[in-house]
């Protein structure tokens, strides 16, 4: 008699390298954000978007890397103060002292692009409109006064009732488009904005020249 053929079993080894694969990739995602979330811009990512994270652990994020970002601009340690904060602002305070021939601009240069690596937001005044910055900016320099609340920059106290003008004569704002004029010399604009803001003129042209 002729034998009955055995019925046919689906092959499902293509279904199980599916599977396989699939989990493979899982876990390697999950391994991934893992090891995101433990850097230092997983990190800060969390606090800044969930609120989530140790406020001390991010303030030793950020010193590390502000630390970094000065050791890039060539700025010897002695010259960099750190100082607990007060009330309930920023852990820590710092304060950095330029020789005269420090450039301002490379060292907000370097602090801005390392802590931008990681995910922090510096205030430096480029902020797009929209998002806040240009607005906290311009509080900050005295060009417009805060409804509420208080702060100290320079030793003056911002407010409702800020003295703008007393402190526009110690902070500076540079612009993308800085507002000079083109009939004039440099030596005349500059002596024109000292005027404006009633300054010393001669102990401005004696700083002035340490940076020409």
């Amino acid at each position: 008699m002729p034998s009955r053929r055995s019925a046919s079993r689906p092959n499902r080894t293509p279904l199980i390298l599916g599977v396989l694969a699939a989990l493979a990739l899982v876990l390697f995602l999950a391994g991934e954000l893992v090891a995101f979330l433990r850097s230092d811009t997983g990190t800060l990512a969390l606090y800044r978007y969930l609120h989530l994270g140790d406020k001390a652990k991010l303030t030793r994020i950020v010193g590390k890397h502000l630390h970094e970002a000065l050791a890039a601009a060539r700025i010897p340690a002695e010259a960099i103060e750190e100082q607990p904060g007060a009330g309930e602002g920023a852990a820590l305070h710092w304060r950095i002292a330029l020789s005269r021939e420090g450039a301002p601009m490379q060292v907000n240069y370097a602090i801005t692009q390392e802590l931008g690596k990681v995910g922090a937001e510096v205030l430096s005044g480029h902020e797009r409109p929209g998002e806040g910055g240009g607005l906290t900016v311009r509080m900050l320099t005295g060009l417009l006064s805060p409804s509420q609340g208080k702060g100290t920059v320079c030793g003056i106290e911002l407010g409702p009732h800020a003295d703008g003008t007393a402190l526009r004569k110690k902070v500076g704002l540079l612009t993308e488009q800085p507002g000079l004029y083109e009939r004039l010399t440099a030596r005349e604009n500059l002596t024109y904005f000292m005027r404006l803001h009633e300054v010393d003129e001669a102990a401005t042209w004696k700083r002035t020249h340490g940076y020409l």
